[in-house]
């Protein structure tokens, strides 16, 4: 019940229908689109687990060292 009587009915179909059915198949989109970058965001960060690389220290970053060093 509203405060002057019962609402309406809502209307089915017309120009609102459409916006919110155009949102929704957007959304569905969107969901498969992020679900795919997701997914392929996991398997990268996967293989670099499974692929340890160890990087070797420079040079240069030991002489730095080694000037902070002698100051």
């Amino acid at each position: 019940m509203h405060d002057h009587g019962p609402l309406p009915q809502p209307k089915e179909g017309g120009n609102f229908s459409q916006i919110i059915g155009l949102v929704n198949e957007a959304k569905k989109a969107s969901d498969l689109y992020l679900t795919e970058v997701i997914e392929k965001e996991k398997a990268l960060i996967e293989k670099s687990k499974n692929s340890t690389i160890i990087p070797k220290k420079s040079e240069s970053n030991g002489q730095k060292q080694q000037k902070r060093q002698k100051r």
